[in-house]
């Protein structure tokens, strides 16, 4: 069960970094209203202002990349600061490489919100794979 869960985990970081990667780089990322709508409302709901959705879903993407980076790939407190420090230069790497796509802008704040949700993500993924190493299924 444990090693399903390790290659579940491997497979979604590979995914969500696929991901992450199209949806940072496709010129017109506005054209996901679903998604754009969430991020709205979540940034209304905890910021008290709604034009701050694309920070939400940049937190939550990259939050999200490093949970699974760090239950996938981590074995250690070194293994935990190597995902953390990929998250932060795939989200630095990823904010560079959008100044050359056409209606996009590299931007600061974008790549705050990345680390932010990268720190994030690394605590929660120890934090589950701790819970998961306590956990003894009754088979």
């Amino acid at each position: 069960m444990r090693k399903l869960l390790l290659v579940l985990a491997r497979i979604a970081t590979v995914v969500l970094a696929v991901t992450v990667m199209v949806l940072s780089l496709i010129p017109n990322p506005d054209d996901l209203t679903s998604a754009s709508d969430f991020s709205t409302w979540l940034a209304r709901l905890l910021l008290g202002d709604a034009s701050q959705g694309d920070k939400i879903s940049h937190f939550i993407a990259y939050g999200t990349l490093s949970t699974a980076g760090v239950m996938g790939f981590a074995r250690s407190l070194r293994g935990v600061i190597l995902v953390f420090i990929l998250a932060i230069l795939f989200g630095g790497l990823m904010e560079l490489l959008q100044g050359f796509v056409d209606e996009r802008q590299r931007d600061a704040y974008d790549f705050g919100a990345n680390s932010l949700g990268a720190l994030a993500g690394v605590i929660a993924g120890s934090i589950a794979v701790y819970l998961f190493r306590l956990w003894k299924p009754k088979i």
